[in-house]
């Protein structure tokens, strides 16, 4: 939907879980080029940060994990963050001419091996420079991934890391979280291969009840 205010107009796009993200055209930010775009705006309730960096809650989870990463060339990088009226406003880089890959693929059939391979090999890449910084991503999935609408392969941006950890400090081990990621991974390339996922809930009550007989 549309709001305005007394800085012009004010577009909000829903997320998976009460986020949203927001084009504020007031807000710009420089170009090499000296040209000006506008910045995503991704506002977050601060009731709904229950993951934090910081005892004292300034610095939500969300965005330390990118910030930690961000010599990784396929991560989506968040310049800043405030706090207004209640919410969490990051301040989110700007990929022009891109789609989520959940989107991407649902208007064109599974992707041929060489297809799947260019998207997969740069994901693998990103997640694993992840990893060798001490950042798990933890939720990598089709609408976590954009691509670029004039050429899906071998470019890619990875976003959304409000499931990921430092994995120095969480219970499980390094090794752990790299086991989960390939799992991911694995679900990941399979969809895009075979436009479904492995497991379904029709497969799983399956092999369940053919364990029970």
């Amino acid at each position: 939907m549309t709001r305005r205010n007394s800085q012009g107009p004010l577009c909000y796009y829903m997320l998976g879980y009460a986020e949203q993200l927001a084009m504020a055209p007031s807000a710009t930010s420089s170009q090499p080029n000296g040209s000006k775009t506008k910045p995503t705006i991704k506002v977050v309730p601060k009731a709904l940060v229950c993951r934090w960096a910081d005892p004292e809650r300034r610095v939500p989870l969300e965005v330390a994990l990118p910030q930690k990463v961000q010599h990784v060339q396929e991560v989506v990088q968040i310049d800043e963050h405030f706090f207004e009226r209640n919410s969490v406003y990051m301040v989110i880089e700007l990929i022009p001419g891109t789609v989520d890959l959940r989107d991407y693929t649902s208007k064109v059939s599974n992707l041929d091996s060489e297809e799947a391979r260019s998207v997969f090999r740069p994901l693998v890449k990103a997640v694993s420079e992840c990893h060798a910084a001490g950042v798990a991503h933890g939720d990598i999935q089709l609408g976590n991934v954009l691509v670029f609408k004039d050429s899906v392969t071998g470019r890619l941006k990875l976003l959304e890391f409000g499931m990921g950890k430092f994995t120095q400090d969480d219970p499980l081990s390094p090794e752990d979280h790299k086991r989960a990621s390939i799992y991911q991974l694995g679900e990941f390339l399979y969809y895009l291969l075979c436009h479904k996922f492995p497991l379904s809930a029709k497969s799983l009550n399956t092999s369940e009840g053919s364990a029970e007989t």
